[in-house]
């Protein structure tokens, strides 16, 4: 098992990763009991992330799961479930993978969550429940909310390690990238 994120780590990192992009790979929302009238409160469930490396390029896959619950004087039932996966694609050149997985988990994280409180919040509406806006997570907290273990590792001249995560736009230059270094290996 990795160690913990380390958002020091992460910060030291700016400067040498850049976002390249972020998509929805899938959206769920699905009704699991009757919509009541009963106040709602909601859980985001510990988001274990994924990442290949391909090259320069990072590609990090974040599954969120919110489920949403009713508290009524009858005690508290699980009303909807939503999921979203996130894919955040970065260029890291002359990085360390072990520094580089505490900036894509932290930041990547970060980067994934505005979109998803953005979409949560529009499919609570679609779904006929009362509008769902999750909380603003700020630097400190994301490093408790994901985990991010060992990174898929794919060469230059190979298919990235994880097709599903890989249906990025082509970069512009990429036959320059093969001429550059990409991420330095422990």
């Amino acid at each position: 098992m990795s160690s913990p994120l380390d958002e020091s780590i992460a910060t030291k990192l700016a400067k040498h990763v850049r976002l390249q992009d972020i998509r929805f790979l899938e959206i769920h929302a699905q009704h699991l009991t009757a919509a009541t009238r009963a106040q709602l409160s909601f859980e985001a469930m510990f988001v274990e992330a994924t990442w290949t490396i391909h090259g320069a390029d990072v590609m990090v896959a974040f599954p969120f799961r919110i489920v949403i619950r009713t508290l009524d004087a009858e005690g508290t039932a699980d009303l909807a479930e939503l999921r979203a996966l996130i894919r955040v694609q970065y260029v890291a050149e002359n990085v360390d993978i072990e520094e580089l997985r505490h900036f894509v988990g932290i930041c990547g994280y970060m980067h994934a969550w505005p979109y998803l409180r953005s979409e949560i919040q529009s499919l609570t509406t679609k779904i006929g429940l009362p509008v769902l806006t999750l909380p603003l997570v700020v630097s400190g907290h994301a490093s408790a909310r994901v985990s991010l273990g060992e990174p898929e590792i794919s060469g230059l001249d190979s298919e990235p390690a994880m097709p599903a995560l890989a249906q990025a736009e082509p970069r512009p230059a990429a036959k320059a990238a093969k001429k550059r270094k990409s991420v330095k290996r422990a």
